[in-house]
C-alpha cells in the first residue's frame, strides 16, 4: 500500500502548520492582554481535536507506528505500575499530612515575598526571560517535530 502524500499534506500537515503558527504568534500578543492564556488554551485543544478526528480519517497504510505515536509508546514502557497498597493506609495520610506542612510554609513564604515591592521588577523581568525561553523553545520543538516529520515520510 502506497501513502498519497496529497492526503497528508492537507490533511495533516498544513492544518497543523497553521494551529502551531497561531500558537507560536500568541507569544506576540501583550501579557496584559486577559484572553491570552484561553487563547493559547484554545489553540491547543483545537490541534488535540484535529489529531484526534485525524486519527478515524487518515487511512493506515503501514505496519510502523507513526511517528508522533512512538514518544507516549516509549515514555509509558518506563512508567512504574501503581501499587494498590500505597493508595490506602497511615504512610499516604502522614506523606499529605507533610505535603500539606510544606505547602503552608510555601504559601506563607510567597506571601512574604509579595509584600515586597522591589521584588516586582524582578519579578516581571524573569517572566519576560522565562517567555521569551519558552517561546524559543516551543520553536525548537516544533521545528524538530517538522523536521521528523518531513525525513520520516
Amino acid at each position: 500500500m502506497k501513502r498519497k502524500s496529497s492526503i497528508y499534506m492537507f490533511s495533516l500537515i498544513v492544518p497543523t502548520l497553521f494551529l502551531l503558527l497561531l500558537d507560536l504568534l500568541s507569544y506576540f500578543i501583550p501579557k496584559s492582554y486577559p484572553e491570552k492564556a484561553n487563547f493559547k488554551l484554545t489553540v491547543l485543544l483545537g490541534i488535540s481535536v484535529l489529531a484526534i478526528i485525524l486519527n478515524d480519517y487518515l487511512p493506515a497504510s503501514t505496519n510502523v507506528p507513526p511517528v508522533v505515536g512512538l514518544f507516549p509508546k516509549c515514555c509509558s514502557r518506563d512508567a512504574q505500575p501503581v501499587d494498590e497498597e500505597l493508595i490506602d493506609g497511615d504512610h499516604t495520610r502522614s506523606v499529605l499530612e507533610r505535603m500539606l506542612q510544606d505547602v503552608q510554609l510555601i504559601k506563607a513564604h510567597i506571601v512574604s515575598l509579595q509584600n515586597k515591592e522591589k521584588l516586582d521588577a524582578k519579578r516581571e523581568d524573569t517572566q519576560e526571560r522565562l517567555e521569551v525561553w519558552l517561546y524559543y523553545s516551543h520553536l525548537v520543538v516544533v521545528a524538530a517535530f517538522f523536521v521528523t516529520i518531513v525525513i520520516k515520510w
